[in-house]
């Protein structure tokens, strides 16, 4: 009974507190925000309406269970793939924000394998924005006449994601450009959005003490925060192509600064394939095997030498441009987020894969000390070359590790 009280105590507490937090945050300032205060507590309820029945479901669901028996581990499994459903619901309802954070939930590993195979569908989704909503926020940043700044201005956008979309122009000096737009009014939603994910994050956690999600929402809101910031994805932009400026194979897309702002950015325009299109690098005579290397040079670069490492690197961020006679660049975009690496991991990181290529046992448990993973570091193997090592070379330092 106190649990039941518990659970409903705290779904009625953060619905109110969401409520609170959508007006809040949406009629800031603006005396328009009472139609956008309204959209807020729809998109808050229908989050807290969600997040209360996953929480129902997974508290009954398993009631009276054993831990750790089949039965629980069945019905558990079973549990966390109707959750699964239900936030994919959510996200394709909510959109931006969500579906961000559904990308993001999908791509770690600690999760259940039911939320990260039913979320990743969101990879690939998301809806344009109408144009003329589009037009006002460039017109808006420039003050000039869309027509003034660009002579040719492709209305249907050339791409789309859940937090800006890129359409084609030509300037007047003829130069092919990709402008990236922010959806209008995307920050101020996001705001909303993380409150109301913090609330219910922690209610979460105290129904549930076992599980704590303070951590992942914060290193979430860290990546939205750089995502959101044009003028950071510039300067990284202009950093990466600083590193690359010897190297013939890497191309960065030069920044137009005149026509960049926090959430417009003005970019080169270049063509290319996606990485992973393999059968059109093959009729360009382009060997998928000399993107490959290529690649995996061009991450170890960024890696081991400059410590600066691009935190986005899917096939769409990636294309691989013909140059004729089967020779081709890599075109790296969309740079708003990165990570840093000071040298002494990029040191440690370096004898890791050392010690897993001379398979040295001894080093890779020493190195797993030094990375906070402890006995875990049997694991790296695995993790980083793909296969197990054979357990006679392991045997006495693993076992060791328990």
């Amino acid at each position: 009974m106190l649990r039941r009280r518990r659970g409903s105590l705290l779904v009625a507490a953060a619905a109110g507190a969401a409520l609170g937090a959508a007006y809040a945050v949406s009629c800031h300032g603006d005396c328009r925000g009472v139609p956008s205060a309204l959209h807020g507590v729809i998109r808050s309820s229908r989050a807290v309406c969600t997040i209360g029945f996953v929480v129902v479901d997974y508290k009954y669901s398993l009631r009276g269970l054993a831990p750790g028996s089949a039965d629980y581990r069945n019905k558990r499994s079973k549990v966390h793939l109707r959750s699964a459903k239900k936030l994919l619901k959510l996200c394709e309802a909510n959109g931006g924000f969500y579906v961000k954070a559904g990308q993001f939930v999908s791509s770690l590993r600690q999760v259940p394998k039911e939320y990260s195979s039913t979320l990743s569908c969101l990879q690939d989704q998301a809806t344009p924005c109408n144009f003329e909503d589009i037009k006002i926020v460039i017109e808006q940043k420039f003050g000039k006449d869309l027509h003034s700044i660009f002579l040719e201005f492709d209305e249907h956008p050339i791409a789309a994601a859940s937090i800006a979309q890129v359409h084609r122009g030509r300037l007047y000096n003829n130069q092919e450009v990709a402008v990236k737009v922010q959806y209008p009014g995307l920050e101020q939603r996001m705001k909303l959005d993380i409150m109301t994910m913090s609330i219910l994050s922690k209610s979460v956690s105290w129904i549930f003490p076992d599980y704590r999600f303070e951590k992942i929402l914060i290193e979430f809101e860290r990546t939205m925060s750089m995502e959101l910031d044009f003028i950071q994805e510039a300067r990284n932009s202009e950093r990466t192509a600083s590193c690359f400026r010897k190297n013939n194979v890497v191309k960065i897309p030069r920044v137009f600064w005149e026509l960049t702002s926090k959430d417009v950015l003005t970019m080169e325009f270049c063509s290319g394939y996606k990485i992973d299109n393999l059968d059109s690098l093959r009729k360009a005579d382009i060997s998928p095997t000399k993107v490959a290397k290529a690649l995996i040079e061009l991450f170890g670069e960024m890696i081991f030498i400059h410590g600066f490492v691009h935190g986005d690197p899917h096939p769409g961020n990636i294309l691989v441009s013909p140059q004729g006679q089967g020779r081709f660049s890599l075109v790296l975009l969309d740079h708003g987020i990165y990570k840093e690496f000071d040298q002494k991991f990029r040191l440690d990181y370096c004898q890791l894969w050392k010690a897993l290529i001379l398979l040295d046992s001894q080093k890779i448990l020493e190195l797993g000390e030094q990375f906070g993973v402890g006995k875990y570091a049997k694991y790296f193997p695995v993790i980083f070359i793909g296969r197990t090592i054979e357990r006679y070379m392991l045997m006495i330092p693993f076992s060791k590790q328990g």
